[in-house]
This record gives C-alpha cells, structure tokens and sequence, in this order.
C-alpha cells in the first residue's frame, strides 16, 4: 500500500535471562521480548551465575538480554550479584552486539561492558519502575525485531 511502511523481521541470535525474583512486570516482559526477538536461549526462573557463565560460553549472541535487579555491585541473579567485572569477562567470550540491561541503576556496569568490549549497550542510570521497566523494555525489543537500530 502506498504510504505504509513495511515491517521488516530480522533474525537476531538473542540471549534473555529473566530470575525470577518478584518483580511485578517480568513476567509479562519475558513474554513480549520472547515474542519479538524469538530468543535462541532463555534463562528463566532459578539463575545461578554458573548458568550465565555455562550458557554464554557455548555460544555466541547478537543480543543479551537481562530482565532483573540491578544497581551499582552488578546484576542480580538468583544466587547473587553478578559484579561488572565479572560479566565483562563472560561477555567478552559471547561477543554481543548488543547488551540490555533492563535494570534499575545499571549504569556502572554499562559503562564497562561499552569502554571494555565495544559493544552496545542499554541501560538505567537510576531507579525505574516496574512498569515503566516493562513498557521500555518491550517497546525496544519489537523496535529491534522491526530491524530498527539502537540508536
């Protein structure tokens, strides 16, 4: 039709690991990222980091994705934080292009995933609802599923 843009579906090789740990929203972002992005691999419910380091050693990833806790030690999982220092090392080996962190106060470990592995990355500076966490979150993955960049 004359006007209308035409969506465009791009197949990305995406990780998304979703703890579970009690937040509202999850639930349903895990749904709508799965959806979209059609992730090769979900890590959802009990996430130990031996389960990240295991998943992101096997293979290789276009997109991981992390919908949890956040704040300035790292990435919650469900047997601990996960410290930027430690993902940098474990994402290194995966090299993403991208990384989404849909957590609150993720901006350290953004800023050392981006200067120490080149690679995209999404992020919080501060405290973000639940829903707005949830909103943001789905919006950028059907947005990437379109083919639309990052930026």
């Amino acid at each position: 039709m004359a006007g209308t843009r035409a969506r465009r579906t791009v197949e990305l090789r995406a990780l998304l690991i979703a703890p579970e740990l009690g937040l509202e929203g999850a639930g349903v972002e895990v749904q709508r990222v799965a959806n979209a992005l059609h992730p090769e691999k979900i890590l959802i419910g009990a996430v130990s980091i031996v389960d990240v380091m295991d998943t992101l050693s096997q293979s290789t990833y276009d997109i991981v994705w992390f919908a949890t806790h956040g704040g300035p030690d790292g990435i919650v999982l469900s047997d601990d934080t996960l410290p930027p220092e430690t993902l940098t090392q474990l994402l290194r080996q995966a090299c993403p292009g991208l990384v989404v962190l849909n957590t609150c106060t993720s901006v350290q470990t953004a800023n050392q995933l981006h200067d120490e592995i080149s690679c995209a990355v999404v992020a919080t500076i501060a405290d973000v609802p639940d829903r707005d966490a949830y909103v943001t979150g789905t919006l950028l993955a059907s947005a990437l599923a379109r083919g639309m960049s990052v930026a």
